[in-house]
């Protein structure tokens, strides 16, 4: 079922006090323990967050639109990929749910999601990944399935949106997310996750025609009574070595790792940087120095903001600038959603249900604008970025663990840029730097070049870029 919701005016945030934390905690009860809590302490039961008006905000989107599965799903994460090849980009949705199933939504254009089709997992599901596997052609199917012994179930693609030829391979315990990329530098797509349950990360390397190995099983420490908890990891080339390196943050504990890789898909011991309190974690060069840093959602003492680590290079990460944004942040994602160049922060408020939207006003310092928020469906979990009705921007798709829902926001947000996502160098046009990027990842598995979502950089690809030319 599709409902479309009335667009809500976005708002910015106002001062969190010890009344507007009480309410929160309030308005997560039912209704009754609402008007006899409101009452006990003297407090309206209207249940809200204290906002104050924004005349002017920064982002500017259609109407949401709220897909509703029809039974209990728990969402908590999506994938994204022309699955049929028919120019469409369309979704795979995880899911806790007790059937074990994983929901395929095809695109039909112009940003509209068909009705979902059913691929049965036969346990719940945490994350799911789309990429060419296998090197086929075909986009295939990873998903992390939960439970005490950890596993990761591949998929061939057919290439019409279904998949076949299920195989298992082993990871850690209580498996939480994964990362899909080329880490030994071979051209084919190899894992790696993260293991809640048994505090490390399981690496595996892609043999060239689909299959993984379990190559190497990184330990993870923490603070916390000896546990590291990791849940959310990100990918990226930390220390510039053409390398992809990885950063895990982890919940409850106060501090992120990070995996340095060694160029051959094996990583060093993991390193741990004392922050705040992040369970999600992104990569972006916030501002726009060369170097990747990392933003992080933090959940200190439901103080809720968001945090940029910056990179000073090689690696070198200090300097931690933390933004308030109130609530209770959790995933984290860092999309240009006004086609500047420069990465925005897109955060998820499990307190509040909210969506919340920081422009970045980086110009050699680090500065986030202010906050805009939207309210969404019950613990909104994860955030996708995607161009989802081919406009060349950033459209944002939210997963919410605790409505059974995903809330598609298109957006209509002036763009800086002809076509931002084909402006791969961030320079606010798209030329020769975006032309040598593409160049540098042709036929390649996926990558920012990939702007099809078909699995690989080829000559489409490059038709779209030279149609977008500035």
């Amino acid at each position: 079922m599709i409902t479309v919701l009335a667009l809500v005016n976005p708002q910015v945030d106002s001062p969190v006090n010890g009344e507007q934390r009480i309410r929160r905690f309030i308005c997560r009860f039912g209704r009754g323990a609402r008007t006899a809590a409101g009452a006990a302490i003297g407090l309206a039961t209207v249940c809200g967050v204290l906002r104050s008006a924004h005349a002017q905000p920064a982002f500017e989107f259609a109407k949401p639109v709220l897909y509703t599965f029809d039974f209990a799903m728990y969402p908590p994460a999506i994938a994204a990929g022309d699955l049929n090849n028919d120019g469409f980009v369309d979704l795979v949705v995880s899911g806790r749910n007790v059937e074990g199933k994983v929901l395929i939504m095809l695109g039909e254009g112009d940003g509209v999601l068909g009705r979902p089709m059913e691929l049965l997992i036969d346990s719940q599901t945490e994350w799911v990944s789309v990429r060419n596997f296998d090197l086929d052609g075909p986009l295939d199917l990873a998903v992390v399935v939960r439970g005490s012994e950890g596993v990761v179930a591949m998929f061939s693609g057919v290439g019409d949106g279904t998949f076949t030829d299920r195989t298992d391979h082993a990871v850690g315990r209580s498996p939480s997310s994964m990362a899909a990329e080329d880490f030994d530098g071979d051209g084919a797509i190899d894992l790696a996750v993260t293991n809640f349950g048994s505090d490390d990360v399981s690496i595996l390397l892609n043999d060239g025609q689909g299959g993984m190995n379990l190559w190497q099983t990184v330990a993870l420490g923490g603070p916390l009574k000896g546990r590291a908890w990791p849940f959310y990891m990100t990918a990226s080339d930390f220390d510039n070595d053409l390398d992809l390196d990885l950063l895990v943050g982890h919940f409850g504990s106060s501090h992120v790792s990070f995996l340095r890789n060694q160029g051959d898909g094996a990583f060093s011991a993991a390193l741990t940087i004392p922050v705040l309190q992040p369970v999600g974690v992104a990569a972006a060069d916030m501002n726009l120095d060369g170097n990747i840093d990392v933003v992080m959602a933090d959940l200190t003492d439901f103080e809720g903001r968001s945090a940029v680590l910056e990179n000073h290079g090689d690696a070198q990460f200090s300097g931690l600038t933390t933004f308030d944004t109130g609530g209770w942040s959790w995933y984290v994602a860092t999309p240009d959603l006004n086609g500047d160049g420069r990465p925005d922060v897109a955060l998820t408020d499990v307190l509040d249900d909210l969506l919340i939207l920081l422009p970045n006003e980086s110009a050699g310092d680090m500065a986030l604008g202010r906050a805009q928020f939207i309210p969404v469906a019950a613990f909104p979990r994860f955030i996708l970025p995607v161009d989802l009705d081919g406009d060349c921007d950033m459209d944002l798709v939210v997963a919410s663990l605790g409505a059974h829902r995903l809330t598609v926001l298109i957006n209509e947000t002036p763009q800086g840029s002809s076509c931002p996502i084909a402006d791969l160098s961030g320079d606010g046009r798209v030329g020769v730097s975006d032309l040598l990027i593409l160049l540098a990842d042709w036929d390649a598995p996926g990558g920012s070049a990939d702007f099809d979502y078909n699995g690989h950089v080829s000559v489409s690809d490059l038709l779209f870029l030279l149609k977008h030319w500035d």
